[in-house]
């Protein structure tokens, strides 16, 4: 935020005549406050949201196609899974300029008095791993894990992504169909067994948001929480002095690609933006 509000300064000091106003907005209302702004005609010219937000506003019309404005050296310097993200029908109307892979904040002292392998991202754990790591870490009044699915679809989706899982294809008429199969249930039934038959996970979080579970990840309530990488800042700001933690890649399935259970976080521009 203090990077872009310094940026936009910086412009409008150069360009007195094309002044730029920064609008914040918030991660838990971007898709609504978004809408509005497309159907009241105020949408702003550049648009920073996520790759997962995007279809709506593609498919509606609301974004332009970048295929045109977008040098060879950008294309070149984010790789082809990212751009993937953000594109629809064959037009590219998102540039992913920060990749947002989940991730496994742990505790590490509790993972070292457990004895357990930390994972790398050439060998990441397999989800039986992760299960069996949880199940380890459980303790008294600590739990393995905590899911925090107050907003349930990235981190279930993009994670079985990382799996093999597709969930959502569309067929070469543009028409989606859903397909459930055995590489898409890996997450959601890792996830299930975890709180209901293994007693790893807690229950407790699971209408928390990824915020609210840190309190308890600082308290060893929780000794690891799968959250999206950008919550390492403010596990940064927020843990007290001499908390020791470490963020681990996910957990990976047989015929997946970690690279895939990625959202990153986009520019776009406004279809009626006139200086695009």
């Amino acid at each position: 935020m203090r990077a872009n509000k310094e940026l936009v300064a910086e412009w409008n000091e150069a360009h007195p005549r094309s002044r730029v106003t920064y609008v914040q907005g918030s991660w838990t209302s971007v898709h609504d406050q978004l809408l509005t702004s497309f159907e009241g005609g105020e949408a702003p010219d550049i648009i920073h949201d996520a790759s997962d937000d995007l279809a709506d506003f593609a498919y509606g019309g609301y974004l332009a196609d970048l295929g045109d404005l977008l040098p060879d050296r950008l294309r070149r310097e984010i790789p082809a899974h990212g751009w993937r993200t953000a594109t629809f029908g064959g037009r590219v109307y998102g540039v992913p300029f920060l990749q947002e892979p989940r991730m496994i904040m742990a505790n590490r002292r509790l993972l070292a008095a457990a004895d357990v392998r930390l994972p790398t991202a050439r060998e990441p754990w397999t989800w039986e791993e992760f299960a069996d790591v949880a199940g380890r870490l459980t303790r008294g009044a600590t739990h393995g894990v905590a899911w925090p699915l107050k907003e349930p679809v990235s981190a279930t989706l993009y994670l079985s992504l990382s799996t093999g899982g597709r969930l959502f294809h569309r067929g070469d008429d543009g028409r989606v169909t859903i397909r459930y199969t055995a590489r898409d249930r890996v997450v959601p039934n890792a996830i299930r067994d975890q709180v209901v038959r293994e007693k790893s996970a807690s229950r407790a979080t699971l209408g928390m948001s990824g915020a609210d579970t840190l309190p308890g990840f600082f308290g060893d309530r929780y000794a690891m929480v799968p959250l999206g990488f950008s919550y390492r800042q403010q596990i940064v700001q927020q843990a007290p002095r001499g908390f020791d933690w470490v963020a681990l890649p996910a957990p990976a399935g047989p015929g997946g690609d970690q690279r895939q259970g990625v959202s990153p976080q986009t520019l776009s521009i406004a279809a009626d933006c006139r200086r695009k």
